[in-house]
């Protein structure tokens, strides 16, 4: 065969079956198949790829004019697919074959149905005689019936039709709410990702791909490319959904990726991460099985789900340490259906235990209500014993059983210490009083009397002893109270700056009798109040200073002048001093005998 009688190079957007089509019409031949048996090579894309050298010598063709439509690294990839070239019919973009004379390489691929260039849907039926346009039509331009198909008026491509036809042509212009899923080079395999996708949307579907077949016409390819539609809008969501779904449908038995979603999930791991294509694309399905696979996911070191994400479903062991549990603390708890969870076995040896973040969220907020002591005593600004004691009272919400209740962290409901603060300041009557206690004294140092605590801490909750003032920002121990009103109900408050009448009568050797008789009479002041539950007269440091700068027992000065007191009462009556408080015995006897300090000084004046 002699060189061709007209030659010319191919345009930028044709492929070898349009340009060689071109050729023919051109040189007078009925179609490219023609021309190309001319040369002695079979018709088929497979064979114009092996048969590169014999065409240029048949045809005269320039090397790098054919290589410009069938480059080498192309071969069998993107629209060079032979898979997806379409055979029944030959779309067209009208608007394009306005604009020049020639086939777009695209416009035959089976996936395409765009005009990614005027953003309108492609034709493949004449608008004149209703008839498929034949891909062995003589004129490119003019339909067999002799409809200028230029003339023709094709309706807009939604958005995820341009995106597809774009991507597929090599064309990352943007498409408005649709994600960049690869680079240039992944989206050669985008056809094949699409496709798959496409054909195994049904989970329950049982899809053999080598009997699986392309769209044959564009209702085909608008059907197919509609139904994963859903897959790319509103990105990353809508894959994330159908991940989700996938794995709600398969085996619930099983428990790896693959097992759960099976050749769905093969083949999107050639298409991506064996091919190293389309990274965002496998990051979106990592990240939707870190969300809902709730299944085996040690050693997956195939999945690179986004830097900020957690796993949805977490071991026991990890469960545990972010709860703050011991490890079988929580799984006897999940074993007994306190807490929500899974357990399976994988063989005869391995148990997988897994638990919803959630719900692990939702029993650390459940402990989070629950403190210890001394979390509530620095909550509330006071002594952990003081804690101690209103929880004894009633007035705290207290668990002793704590520690067997994993939706507990200590025996303090922490609610229970913010609303008897609320409730104390409510009650805060301001006045003036000579001597206030904090809330964190009330108990002393030297005190044992539980009871005696928890009525004082009953009358405070009740109002019947009130606060006289609150430091904000002290919790509890802000709140102050008359010193008086407290010894009323807790004497033992009054021994860190005073004694009752027995400790009294042991420190100084003054008889109880002659104390108790002297009270009575309002010579040694004393306050009533209550130890251990019961009642005791209290005499204060300052009450035992005001009796000393007044009397002096008689007893007192014998023994300082080294004699008896009834000897020493004699003497005394005979100078006609007056003895004060002496109490009467039923013997007839007389005790507690006092002088008062100005009546010695009379006589020494």
């Amino acid at each position: 065969m002699t060189a061709l009688i007209e030659l010319f190079p191919p345009e930028p957007t044709e492929g070898p079956i349009e340009y060689l089509r071109r050729l023919s019409v051109r040189n007078g031949y009925s179609n490219w198949r023609s021309l190309v048996r001319a040369t002695g090579v079979n018709p088929t894309l497979n064979a114009l790829w092996k048969n590169k050298p014999t065409l240029i010598d048949a045809l005269g063709l320039d090397p790098a004019w054919l290589d410009g439509v069938m480059p080498p690294s192309a071969e069998g990839r993107g629209l060079h697919d032979p898979f997806f070239r379409r055979t029944a019919t030959d779309p067209v973009c009208p608007q394009c074959l306005a604009e020049g004379d020639h086939l777009h390489h695209a416009w035959s691929h089976s996936l395409v149905s765009a005009c990614p260039d005027h953003g309108t849907a492609l034709i493949d039926t004449c608008p004149s005689c209703d008839q498929p346009l034949s891909p062995d039509r003589f004129d490119l331009a003019t339909c067999d019936c002799g409809y200028p198909l230029h003339e023709a008026i094709s309706p807009s491509a939604s958005p995820f039709e341009r995106w597809v036809s774009a991507r597929l042509a090599g064309d990352l212009r943007p498409v408005d709410g649709l994600p960049e899923i690869g680079t240039p080079e992944d989206y050669s395999g985008l056809g094949k990702l699409l496709f798959s996708l496409a054909i195994r949307l049904d989970p329950s579907a049982k899809v053999k791909a080598g009997k699986t077949s392309r769209p044959h016409d564009l209702a085909q390819t608008r059907a197919l490319i509609e139904s994963i539609c859903p897959l790319f809008e509103a990105w990353p969501q809508g894959f994330n959904t159908h991940v989700r779904d996938r794995l709600v449908a398969g085996n619930q038995a099983v428990f790896s990726p693959s097992g759960r979603l099976g050749a769905w999930y093969m083949n999107l791991h050639v298409a991506c991460r064996k091919a190293k294509a389309f990274a965002p694309l496998w990051t979106a399905f990592s990240d939707a099985m870190i969300d809902h696979f709730d299944g085996n996911l040690r050693g997956q070191q195939v999945l690179t789900p986004s830097p900020e994400r957690e796993r949805r479903f977490v071991p026991v062991a990890e469960a545990a340490r972010l709860i703050g549990v011991s490890g079988p603390k929580l799984g006897a708890a999940l074993k007994a259906g306190i807490v929500a969870g899974h357990v399976s076995k994988q063989g005869t040896a391995y148990t997988l235990a897994l638990m919803d973040r959630e719900e692990v969220e939702r029993i650390r907020t459940e402990r989070a209500r629950w403190i210890t002591a001394n979390d509530a005593a620095v909550a509330a600004g006071v002594p952990p014993s003081v804690i101690a004691h209103l929880a004894e009272a009633g007035l705290l919400k207290n668990d002793d059983e704590w520690s067997q209740d994993i939706l507990k962290s200590g025996p303090i409901e922490k609610a229970s210490v913010e609303t008897l603060l609320e409730h104390l300041k409510s009650l805060v009557e301001p006045r003036e009083v000579a001597e206030t206690l904090r809330f964190g004294q009330l108990i002393g140092r030297r005190t044992t009397d539980s009871k005696g605590i928890r009525k004082l801490y009953q009358a405070i909750h009740s109002g019947e002893v009130r606060a006289t003032g609150y430091t904000p920002g002290c919790g509890l121990d802000g709140l102050t109270f008359a010193t008086e009103e407290i010894r009323r109900y807790l004497g033992s408050v009054g021994l860190t700056d005073g004694m009752t009448l027995t400790q009294l009568e042991k420190v100084t050797g003054w008889k109880y009798e002659a104390l108790s008789h002297w009270a009575e009479r309002g010579l040694l002041k004393t306050i009533d109040v209550l130890l251990q539950g019961r009642s005791a007269r209290l005499v204060t440091n300052a009450a035992l200073a005001d009796f000393r700068r007044v009397w002096i027992p008689v007893s007192d000065l014998a023994q300082a002048m080294g004699t008896k007191s009834s000897a020493l009462t004699a003497k005394i009556t005979q100078r006609g001093i007056p003895i004060h408080g002496q109490l009467a015995l039923p013997s007839g006897a007389k005790r507690g005998g006092l002088l008062q300090l100005a009546d010695l000084g009379a006589l020494i004046g």
